[in-house]
């Protein structure tokens, strides 16, 4: 079962995107929230692929989980995950760099589950 979270910011930037894993795996699998570094878009994209490549743009892939991508780091997290992996993707508590505008409004929040 995979998690469904909503990403929201001040600017009016707001999707939900698919996180962890489904059913259907194909080895290491760890679907986490990342950021194109070229294009400026937020994706859904495994966290344990070696290439970590934009599949529209090829640009470099940041995960959410780098402090480079986090205003504020509160203590805690928002959820924790990744059992294919030797160490878990860890989404802490913080605003994030939205996609849309670049400033450190974005908010993800954990809204449900997917298959």
């Amino acid at each position: 079962m995979g998690i469904l979270l909503s990403a929201d910011c001040a600017c009016g930037f707001k999707t939900e995107i698919n996180v962890d894993r489904g059913k259907i795996v194909n080895g290491p699998t760890c679907y986490a929230p990342a950021l194109c570094n070229r294009c400026q878009k937020l994706l859904s994209f495994n966290y344990a692929k070696k290439k970590k490549r934009c599949p529209e743009c090829k640009g470099e892939v940041i995960f959410y989980n780098n402090k480079a991508l986090q205003k504020t780091d509160r203590n805690g997290e928002i959820l924790k995950w990744g059992m294919d992996l030797k160490k878990d993707f860890i989404l802490p508590k913080a605003q994030f760099k939205c996609p849309k505008c670049a400033q450190f409004n974005l908010k993800f929040k954990h809204v449900g589950y997917f298959d």
